[in-house]
């Protein structure tokens, strides 16, 4: 989604039309004909010209068309709904920047919410389109079949859905039928009439045949459309058609093999053995097809093959990439294994899949070697790449690719195990990779107490982690790290997981520490993968500890290595989600909210490349800034996501939070708008949680940097019922908490909270005293938004506290972002309304004479972001430019 994992743009390239096709108005008329909201199959034979007939149609019809050649390798839930979301957006069906959570789509539950998502993007949008899903028939997988008649059961009224295939999809089709949804073209139908093949025979082959001749053409053929091309290209070069047709006779598949021999025959020796060695390759291109025969002058023949129509489909615009028409290159095939020696057949692979793998190709490498059956070159392929496919979100290939090995084979390698075992882990299959870690388990030599068992340890102990057995993670970790050497990946893997473990507690000094540990390891492989990670995670630490400054030093640090992935990509490696959600959290607590909403957006972005926890987390933090600016629905679709997500994940850890995200929403939205609807949910839900059983409060705590999301809930629910005694030792009982793992946000939210209890209750006194202690406790931060987010009561308490405080500048700024009136500081800066923090940072930046751009970089933001902060300034100092800005600054002291 852009896609959520690579796609080749080549399976959704409409098929060009050829110079010699013939228009079949009366098919094209039908297809026209379909209204949005229905179905149409095209079901026939392998050479009917069902994929002809739709990119004819296709191209002309004057439709939006989204196409997916589909092939074998589709037949994946997740691979086939990306591919189906990739075409629907080049048709306009779907917004380009829609997030329907395909990267996470590795469970039924997250399969059903990503197809959910997806129909009722198209449905929103209302932009007529037709779908073509061609070649449907390599889809065996009931998983995916059961995708598609979820779909056509819900098949939005814009959208056209047309299925080629070779036999009869098991879908609902009588159910179609009697609803009038279904158009059918068969067999039959895509059969040329007398008067289609006379116009093929003689205006686009030029053969100059007469009526009887392609009337008797047509009968022997059936007007079967491959039959046709093959006696058409038979008969070019003869000096008299006759003979050749009087003689040709018999069914289709006698036909055609006669044909084929007849071309194949009437091909000079070296097009004819161009033709058999290339037939092992699935798409042809010059430099491929010169690397597996060992000959010069591909170029030429693929020209010369296209141009007499000899069964080559071009897959590009430029004619740089072809196939051969699936049937012929089956008999291409039979005929390559019937006339060349298998050792040569073997060759003919292994050279494609040193071609492919030095062109970093590394899929169609594996499945050449494999068909050379050279097992250690498929291994070294899978172990090659694999890192940088899971650090890179594409996991899922990984464990394909193992699924295609000898299982007896990978049963012996213990580096392999281990891959697919946190493959598997990436696409949160933890007792399947808890499987392969046992197996590597029983290989480890005997009296090997290094690097190897440290890794089964580390694996064992993350897995472990990861299902919520904390203390039994924590004590195999803790073994693994005493038998791996630091530097090692593992090592940092295992440092990694121990600040899990830790910061689940919540001990975030730990967690810390254990995370910094995980950074020492920065290769472009797994390196990159442990070192974000921590970085990004102690960065949370020192946000939670109320040092946000130390936290955006590291983040930009963890931001310049995923750069480093891909410096063509604005988010580079898909593990920049987590930086961008880092810094969102951050930008939100400060009430930035605009920024926080862009960090959210690229967190998103960044993280549907495949990275489940990057989206997860962005997805939880759009949320939370959504709530924060009142777009309630954005807010609770955000917030379900964050569910389906962390659900897909399975940690029990983050499924807390994630749960209680939508009530929050639904709490803050009953709130602003008055709806005793929604805050009567929220109580519910509350009650039925037994999270309003203050004397087990404790059992009630999730782990992680949230362990109390839920409970702060509680606490506004209790007060809302006025049973103020609960709400007071619930909101003591949870200051305690925060107090005692150093998180600072939860330590203010209490006590606003908790001051505005003691306001209810009439120990005024109390209340501002309350009120004072959390002023101060996040003026340091610069902690805006939780003053904001409990509502106007807050404002009284806010500005009888101030009357105490020797500096007032933090509470000032809560009140303003209030929007109720304070004194201007004119005496100070000169201006009637001061700069904001973020807006000298960016004056600052520009100062040192830093672009827009490069100031966005170095705070990674979006240049619109940084553009608009200095018109900002502009206002504010009453300047027309830079360096108009600058000079006032400095005037006043503020740089």
């Amino acid at each position: 989604m852009s896609a959520e994992f690579p796609l080749l743009a080549t399976k959704l390239f409409v098929p060009p039309p050829r110079a010699n096709r013939v228009g079949r108005a009366r098919l094209r008329d039908r297809l026209d004909a379909a209204p949005g909201g229905s179905v149409t199959l095209v079901s026939a034979a392998a050479g009917s010209g069902k994929s002809t007939l739709l990119a004819d149609w296709a191209l002309s019809s004057g439709r939006r068309v989204g196409w997916v050649s589909l092939d074998p390798e589709d037949d994946e839930p997740r691979r086939f709904l990306g591919y189906v979301v990739g075409a629907l957006k080049s048709a306009g069906a779907l917004d380009p920047d829609d997030a329907l959570g395909v990267a996470g789509a590795g469970t039924a539950d997250a399969i059903e919410a990503a197809i959910t998502d997806l129909l009722n993007a198209m449905a929103e949008r209302r932009a007529a389109a037709a779908l073509v899903l061609d070649d449907f028939h390599v889809i065996e997988s009931a998983a995916v079949h059961a995708i598609v008649q979820r779909i056509v059961d819900h098949l939005p009224p814009d959208l056209h859905l047309v299925v080629a295939s070779r036999v009869d999809p098991p879908l609902a089709l009588s159910r179609l039928r009697a609803r009038h949804m279904l158009h059918e073209i068969r067999g039959d139908e895509l059969r040329f009439t007398a008067s289609e093949a006379e116009r093929f025979f003689n205006e686009s082959m030029g053969l100059g045949l007469t009526s009887p001749q392609v009337a008797e053409l047509e009968a022997k053929t059936e007007g079967w459309a491959v039959g046709l091309q093959l006696a058409a290209i038979s008969l070019r070069g003869r000096d008299g058609a006759t003979g050749f047709i009087s003689g040709f006779s018999g069914t289709n598949r006698y036909v055609l093999d006669y044909l084929t021999d007849e071309v194949l025959h009437r091909q000079p020796e070296d097009v004819r053995r161009f033709l058999l060695e290339t037939s092992v390759l699935g798409k042809l291109s010059a430099p491929l097809c010169e690397a597996v025969t060992g000959r010069a002058g591909a170029a030429a023949i693929l020209q010369r093959l296209d141009l007499e129509n000899l069964f080559l489909i071009p897959l590009d615009d430029v004619r740089v990439w072809y196939r051969y028409h699936h049937l012929f290159a089956s008999l291409l095939r039979h005929e390559l294994e019937r006339m060349v020696p298998r050792e040569e057949v073997t060759a003919l692979h292994r050279r494609a899949a040193s071609w492919y793998e030095a062109n970093g190709m590394p899929e169609p490498a594996l499945h050449h070697a494999l068909l050379a059956r050279d097992d250690e070159r498929a291994i070294a392929i899978v172990t090659a790449h694999a890192r940088t496919r899971i650090v890179g979100g594409d996991s899922a290939s990984i464990v394909r690719w193992v699924s295609q090995l000898p299982r007896e084979r990978v049963e012996r390698d213990l580096e392999l195990l281990l891959t697919h075992a946190l493959a598997l882990t990436a696409e949160c299959r933890f007792e399947e990779a808890l499987r392969e870690v046992e197996v590597a388990g029983r290989i480890i030599p005997v009296g090997d107490e290094g690097s190897a068992a440290g890794a089964v340890l580390s694996m064992r102990g993350l897995l472990y982690h990861l299902t919520g057995d904390i203390e039994k993670a924590y004590d195999t970790l803790d073994r693994a790290m005493h038998v791996l050497a630091p530097g090692d990946f593992w090592h940092s893997m295992t440092s990694f997981n121990l600040g899990m473990a830790s910061f689940m507690v919540p001990d975030l000094r730990k967690a810390e520490a254990y995370f910094l540990q995980a950074t020492s390891c920065r290769d472009r492989s797994y390196g990159l993968l442990t070192a974000v990670l921590g970085q990004c995670y102690a960065g949370w630490c020192l946000l939670w500890r109320g040092l946000p400054e130390e936290a955006v030093k590291l983040v930009r640090e963890a931001k310049a290595w995923t750069d480093t992935w891909s410096s063509d990509n604005v988010t580079g490696s898909p593990l920049a989600a987590l930086v961008y959600s880092m810094l969102a959290d951050l930008h939100r607590m400060r009430n930035e909210l605009d920024e926080a909403r862009e960090s959210a957006r690229l967190a998103l972005e960044a993280g549907r490349k495949g990275f489940f926890l990057g989206y997860a987390e962005g997805t939880r933090v759009l949320a939370q800034v959504s709530e924060e600016q009142c777009d309630f629905d954005t807010a609770i679709h955000a917030a379900r996501e964050t569910l389906r997500g962390f659900r897909y994940a399975g940690n029990p850890y983050w499924l807390g939070t994630a749960r209680a995200l939508e009530y929050h929403v639904l709490w803050r939205r009953g709130v602003v708008t008055g709806s005793q609807a929604d805050l009567e949910t929220v109580a519910r839900w509350c009650e039925e949680g037994g999270y309003l059983d203050v004397d087990h409060w404790s059992d009630r705590m999730h782990g992680g940097l949230f362990p109390d999301f839920t409970l702060m809930i509680a606490a506004n629910v209790l007060a809302y019922q006025q049973r103020y005694d609960e709400a007071r030792r619930l909101l003591d009982a949870l200051w305690r908490e925060a107090t005692r793992s150093e998180r600072v946000p939860a330590q203010v939210t209490t006590l606003v909270q908790s001051a505005l209890v003691a306001a209810a209750v009439g120990e005024a006194d109390e209340a501002v005293a309350t009120m004072r202690r959390a002023l101060e406790l996040a003026s340091g931060p610069g902690f805006i938004r939780f003053f904001l987010n409990e509502g106007t009561g807050v404002v009284p308490l806010v500005e009888r506290a101030m009357q105490g405080m020797s500096e007032r500048g933090f509470a000032a700024r809560v009140l303003a972002a209030f929007d109720v009136p304070v004194k201007p500081r004119l005496a100070v800066t000169g201006i009637a309304e001061p700069l904001t923090e973020r807006e000298i940072e960016v004056l600052r930046l520009i100062a040192e004479g830093s672009s827009n751009q490069e100031a966005a970089r170095r705070l990674i933001v979006a240049p619109s972001t940084v553009k608009k902060h200095l018109e900002n300034v502009y206002a504010k100092l009453g300047v027309a430019g830079r360096s108009q800005a600058v000079a006032r600054a400095r005037e006043l002291q503020l740089l």
